[in-house]
């Protein structure tokens, strides 16, 4: 079972996907402090072809909360690494990195 999952679609096919940022709001707080909502449409990687929802048949979005920290063991540090498509450098405006990767996509 893949580990993208939602509460109105049970799990995706194994294999692999692609990501496209749609949004990423505020969440609620967690235990270590404030986390953030990445919201991410599907496509298949292998065919191209959009994920959709099996009850509705509109596009699949697969969602996450993390914490709002992007350092070198966060959750977040690869993905907003894959979406930029570069590494993340000292000096790098945290703000500005997330206007920045707002309809990227990764593999």
């Amino acid at each position: 079972m893949s580990p993208l999952k939602n509460s109105t679609f049970t799990s995706l096919d194994e294999g692999n996907y692609i990501l496209q940022l749609q949004s990423l709001d505020d969440a609620e707080p967690g235990q270590f402090g404030n986390r953030m909502r990445w919201t991410f449409l599907c496509w298949k990687a292998d065919t191209g072809e959009q994920v959709l929802n099996e009850q509705d048949g509109t596009p699949f979005e697969w969602w996450q909360t993390t914490s709002e920290s992007i350092g070198e063991r966060s959750t977040a540090r690869p993905w907003v690494e894959a979406l930029l498509g570069r590494k993340i450098q000292p000096g790098d405006d945290a703000g500005a990195i997330a206007r920045e990767i707002i309809g990227k996509s990764m593999e």
